[in-house]
């Protein structure tokens, strides 16, 4: 059957039921839509443990914490000959279609066939998950366990533009000699994929410098007033803390006194014939191991917060786009072994090997989305292997003994 009808557009917080008349099974869903009719599915007990299908074996499930990974993307494609809906799994183009289906014994399994179709029945939309009583506490759980939660498309669309629009005024307006560090984020990967026959690029006498980034807020004329303007700070407000607070357990925090401005630029193009996006990740990724750290150990008591709240201004649909890579329950052992006081001097972690083979690259579909994580989670940056800028701004925050925001 074809699955390139109308794709059915839900919303954030809607709950489903899906009502499968051959078997006499049924299954409650809760929606989180991500992009253009494509949605994350979970359970309402485990909200934030979405329904992911395998690559490799395309009728594989299972459900693991995940945000905007394409594998755990999925739409809903309504049959116009029944009232009914199929389910219908993200794919690459040129693979087979992966629909969802409900066997004899009530399990959740994924076919290569369209024959599964369900009776679609909506409940009220709870608007947002993290104003979902259920989701809360989904969320709470797996900020414990894992030191991070993301909130997808927490912050409204007009806060996120003005937001952009004040960083690009004044990115437009950087003095590239006061505002690139040397040695800044990204020169890691800049040398992994440098060109010595290159103008200007060798080692020798005259070469030029290497450059980073551009770094908003530390130059002549990006001033470290940017990280206490009133429309970046807005993107932070009591609607959105409220949300952050109930996604870490329901406890009031400070508000914002400033942001780190964190914009990660896309690296050259490659030459003609060198892995490039996704493909390049494992011959890039080693470069940056030197960069794994925690918040709590790198700024040393010299700045009081509880966790860091980040706000993806762009999407992050994939995982080579500058994407934030953190050490799941890292947390854990990092902070035992700073209140333990083993932490060597200056160490920014413990001396447990990380490696990006085995971290999340943190995705966000939806521009606004917040990653809200503990300040001893061990966490780096990737590469931005895309023609756009990564915009992220980052708060740290206090946990306040009052209720009130």
């Amino acid at each position: 059957m074809e699955a390139q009808r109308e794709q059915l557009e839900l919303e954030c917080g809607e709950r489903v039921v899906l009502q499968h008349a051959p078997t006499g099974y049924s299954l409650e869903l809760l929606v989180e839509p991500v992009q253009r009719g494509k949605v994350m599915l979970a359970r309402p007990a485990a909200p934030y443990h979405r329904l992911q299908h395998s690559a490799q074996h395309t009728t594989k499930l299972t459900w693991k914490p995940t945000a905007g990974n394409a594998a755990a993307m999925w739409v809903f494609v309504p049959v116009p000959t029944e009232d009914g809906v199929l389910v219908q799994a993200v794919r690459r183009k040129g693979s087979p279609l992966v629909f969802l289906a409900i066997d004899d014994h009530g399990a959740l399994v994924a076919e290569e066939s369209s024959g599964a179709c369900f009776r679609l029945q909506r409940s009220a939309v709870s608007r947002g998950l993290a104003e979902s009583s259920s989701a809360s506490a989904g969320a709470a759980a797996s900020f414990e366990h894992d030191g991070y939660v993301v909130l997808p498309g927490l912050v409204p669309a007009d806060k996120v533009d003005r937001a952009l629009r004040l960083l690009n005024h004044h990115l437009g307006s950087a003095d590239l000699k006061a505002d690139v560090e040397p040695d800044g984020i990204g020169m890691e990967y800049e040398r992994a994929v440098s060109r010595p026959d290159a103008e200007g690029e060798g080692e020798g006498e005259g070469a030029a410098a290497p450059r980073g980034v551009v770094k908003l807020g530390s130059g002549r004329r990006c001033t470290c007033c940017l990280a206490q303007s009133s429309e970046l700070l807005a993107l932070l407000g009591t609607r959105e803390r409220r949300a952050v607070c109930e996604a870490v357990g329901a406890r009031a925090l400070s508000g914002p006194c400033g942001c780190q401005v964190a914009l990660r630029f896309p690296l050259r193009p490659f030459g003609e014939g060198v892995l490039d996006g996704e493909a390049a990740l494992p011959s890039l990724l080693p470069h940056a191991e030197a960069q794994w750290h925690t918040d709590a150990a790198k700024y040393n008591g010299k700045k009081s917060f509880d966790v860091v709240a980040g706000i993806f201004l762009s999407p992050l649909e994939g995982c080579a786009q500058g994407n934030l890579w953190v050490h799941p329950g890292s947390h854990l052992r990092e902070r035992a072994a700073r209140e333990g006081g083993l932490l060597a001097g200056r160490a920014l972690h413990s001396s447990h090997a990380y490696s990006h083979a085995t971290a999340t690259p943190i995705s966000a579909a939806a521009p606004g989305s917040v990653i809200v994580f503990d300040k001893d989670l061990v966490h780096a940056g990737g590469p931005n292997l895309s023609p756009g800028i990564r915009y992220a701004l980052y708060f740290r925050l206090r946990f306040e003994p009052s209720t009130a925001l």
